[in-house]
């Protein structure tokens, strides 16, 4: 498995979060981009996982949340 960089790259087009409104998927993305040390792309879909989700109804996005805690705290150090 551990073909991160592959998945990232072999996503279409039309398929990439930066075209849909769905959370999960941007969320994933963002999982993705934190798997191959892509840290500006995990927070930008992260984020936007977040924003999408305002509400918060998902497991997801507690876990978004968490992840950029975790960068916030590493940009502290």
């Amino acid at each position: 498995m551990k073909q991160y960089p592959q998945a990232l790259g072999g996503a279409p087009a039309g398929r990439h979060p930066s075209r849909t409104s769905k959370a999960d998927r941007h969320f994933w993305f963002g999982i993705l981009y934190a798997q191959v040390d892509s840290t500006d792309g995990a927070r930008r879909a992260l984020t936007r996982a977040v924003e999408l989700d305002s509400a918060g109804t998902s497991k997801n996005t507690a876990i978004a949340l968490r992840q950029l805690g975790f960068y916030d705290l590493l940009d502290k150090k």
